[in-house]
């Protein structure tokens, strides 16, 4: 993305909250204790430890919560679109032309019920959702009926900033 920040109007980045980054650092220390105790009674203390074996053991959970530590949402509304992406599942950003868009709304969503979970989502009646936290977003209704949400901490920033390049 060549972009300059001039073109940026509004930005606003999610990441996940402290206390599931305290759970996720919590279940990772338990998924590798219980490696640890499987370890003991799985070799016996005069066989040597595969190298593989600990990489699996050690590294799957460590990347794991590298990967998960390292999740954002990003959404920036700019003179020629409103971009976001969700990484790191995308390095780069996404882009919505304004003329694809025929309405965009704060939308009140559950994201177990509505979608069946956080993340990336999809649904065959509410269409695709990037869900990080929270129970609000950006609700973008494309002119070919596709419909992307994109959870936001303040959604009505997000509409206001695209109110003078898309109806709402």
């Amino acid at each position: 993305m060549n972009s300059d920040s001039s073109d940026l109007l509004y930005s606003e980045s999610q990441s996940i909250s402290r206390f599931f980054r305290w759970f996720i650092v919590g279940d990772t220390i338990l998924v590798i204790t219980v490696f640890l105790v499987i370890l003991k009674f799985v070799i016996k203390e005069t066989q040597q430890i595969p190298l593989p074996f600990l990489l699996i053991m050690f590294g799957m959970p460590l990347a794991g919560l590298a990967v998960f530590m390292s999740v954002r949402l990003e959404a920036e509304v700019r003179f020629d679109g409103f971009y976001f992406r969700f990484f790191p599942f995308h390095f780069r950003f996404q882009k919505i032309d304004y003329a694809d868009i025929s309405e965009c709304y704060v939308r009140e969503f559950s994201p177990v019920l509505d979608f069946g979970g956080w993340g990336i989502r999809y649904t065959l009646t509410k269409g695709k959702a990037y869900i990080l936290k929270g129970k609000t977003g950006l609700q973008i209704v494309l002119k070919n009926g596709k419909k992307i949400l994109i959870s936001s901490d303040d959604p009505q920033e997000l509409v206001n900033a695209m109110s003078s390049f898309v109806k709402h």
